[in-house]
């Protein structure tokens, strides 16, 4: 399958692939870690387009593609944060989210990037555990009167 994988510099044009991913993703795979309350106004979070664009614009976005279906995205920021990271529910635990952090780790290391942070939620946090982050400390906030939980990870790459 990850030898069909498709990697593309996502722009506007796949707003509404990347906007699917992200909602299905959060009501799908997340159900086990967070109330369906929390579930959503998380996935409420993601229609404002105006915040995908600006992560477009200003971060290096990618989605991957299998036999020309959106399978996942995510993004990193210069300084080496990763931003966002979806898997389709289709493809979940069929190495997408790994490629995806293999991708945007090459992508850091092209940019001269020391470690890979993230704030990363409890579904997706096993993922990068086992691509070598480690768990700083966990990170509550509010959204929408849900107090939701994440967890500050960080990788070296060096």
């Amino acid at each position: 399958m990850l030898a069909n994988l498709l990697f593309t510099q996502a722009t506007v044009k796949h707003l509404d692939e990347i906007i699917q991913v992200f909602t299905l993703s959060v009501s799908e795979l997340t159900s086990k870690e967070y109330s369906e309350a929390q579930q959503k106004v998380w996935a409420n979070a993601g229609i404002n387009k105006e915040k995908w664009i600006k992560r477009l614009a200003e971060q290096y976005f990618v989605i991957a593609h299998f036999e020309n279906q959106p399978a996942g995205f995510a993004s990193l920021t210069t300084s080496g944060y990763v931003d966002v990271l979806y898997v389709h529910p289709s493809f979940v635990r069929k190495g997408i989210g790994l490629a995806l952090l293999n991708h945007l780790q090459t992508e850091a290391i092209k940019l001269n990037v020391l470690e890979l942070t993230s704030d990363v939620s409890e579904t997706a946090k096993p993922l990068f555990l086992s691509f070598g982050f480690k768990a700083m400390h966990k990170n509550e906030f509010e959204l929408e009167g849900q107090f939701i939980h994440n967890y500050k990870m960080i990788k070296s790459i060096v």
